[in-house]
This record gives C-alpha cells, sequence and structure tokens, in this order.
C-alpha cells in the first residue's frame, strides 16, 4: 500500500485477489480517517449517465 500522510484523510491504493475459482486481482481506492480510523473503499459502477463513483463504508469497523 501508498499514501499520503498530510492532513486528517489518507488515500491508499490496496490490491486484492478474489476467491473465485480463477482468481482476478482487484484494484481499489481506500480513504482512510487518521483520528478515527474509520475507512471507505471507492466504488464505482456504470450508471444510466456513465460511471458513477462513491465512498462506501468498509465492514467490520
Amino acid at each position: 500500500m501508498s499514501g499520503s500522510d498530510t492532513g486528517k484523510f489518507q488515500i491508499v491504493s490496496a490490491e486484492y485477489y478474489s476467491q473465485d475459482a480463477k482468481p482476478f486481482l482487484y484494484k481499489r481506492l481506500v480513504k482512510v480517517d487518521t483520528e478515527t480510523g474509520e475507512a471507505w473503499v471507492l466504488h464505482s459502477a456504470r450508471g444510466e449517465r456513465g460511471e458513477v463513483r462513491k465512498w462506501l463504508p468498509m465492514l467490520g469497523q
């Protein structure tokens, strides 16, 4: 992982493999609140007007 430690939030690039029969490498941006430890993942989906991105809270916090 890599990121910047300036400010309250840190953005890191995370890579992980799916647990499918044929593993697929996923790459995601993760935003971490350096004061509370809360984290969000940037989710991207195709919508009627093109790509829609939004920060979704990570589970297990």
